[in-house]
């Protein structure tokens, strides 16, 4: 069985003061999904822990739903 390689996210520089993000970023909107806050939750924790610190989010996706949820996962990082 192939071992498995732990591949870093590149980053990019993010305004004037050395500050870097992911590439990649986890949408909002798809934090409204999953049937509840604890799975958007552990969506959110899976994607910061892969290296993921770009995260877009609008009060507009499922009626604020996705927001609330976003505020949970990132309360405790």
């Amino acid at each position: 069985m192939p071992r498995s390689v732990a591949v870093e996210i590149p980053r990019r520089p993010f305004g004037k003061l050395g500050d870097t993000v992911s590439v990649l970023g986890l949408g909002g909107w798809h934090l409204g999904v999953p049937k509840t806050d604890a799975d958007a939750v552990r969506l959110v924790h899976e994607a910061i822990d892969a290296g993921i610190n770009f995260l877009d989010n609008a009060w507009d996706y499922n009626d604020g739903v996705s927001e609330q949820r976003m505020g949970k996962a990132i309360a405790d990082r």
